[in-house]
């Protein structure tokens, strides 16, 4: 995604938000500090959805559910805890 590029072709800060997703503030300070960050990696020690709960999403997620996002993470959570503890690392 070329932020500065869009500007130096004069798209307004507003059109560049709606054609990327995002926040006109988030894209205005990108282009006060060079571009946007450089996507983070995360080494496998570092994901927090280890291969047992990756597993159990899988299965609560699986078609035909109907589940929503709110219900995966309410059943990901340890009982009595109102936090959730895992974040899905996408992978």
């Amino acid at each position: 995604m070329d932020v500065l590029g869009m500007r130096r072709q004069g798209w307004s800060i507003n059109e560049i938000a709606h054609d990327l997703g995002y926040h006109p503030a988030t894209v205005s300070k990108w282009l006060k500090t060079g571009g946007p960050p450089a996507a983070r990696t995360l080494t496998t020690s570092e994901r927090v959805v280890d291969g047992r709960w990756g597993k159990r999403i899988a299965e609560l997620i699986e078609p035909p559910s109907r589940l929503l996002s709110t219900s995966v993470s309410r059943s990901s959570r340890p009982k009595g805890s109102s936090v959730p503890t895992r974040r899905w690392s996408g992978q």
